[in-house]
């Protein structure tokens, strides 16, 4: 009974703890960087800890490129 218990504790607390990291904005903001040096360029103390949660420098990526730079793929020719 005590193990039941203990395992359903551990799974409602994991549960519970991942809907907490889930919410975590910085993935999608114009800020983050993907880089470990730096992850954001406005609040790098608190990029992807539970302070980003409610980041008032929070802004929504606009676009799915991440720098100033498009590169252009299809345009691409190889010479033979």
């Amino acid at each position: 009974m005590l193990l039941g218990w203990s395992l359903w504790a551990a799974t409602r607390d994991t549960i519970a703890r991942g809907q907490q990291m889930h919410r975590i904005p910085c993935a999608g903001c114009q800020f983050f960087t993907s880089d470990y040096h730096l992850k954001c360029t406005v609040r790098p103390s608190a990029a992807l800890t539970e302070a980003a949660i409610n980041c008032p420098d929070h802004t929504p990526l606009t676009s799915v490129y991440t720098s100033n730079r498009i590169y252009d793929l299809t345009s691409r020719h190889e010479s033979t």
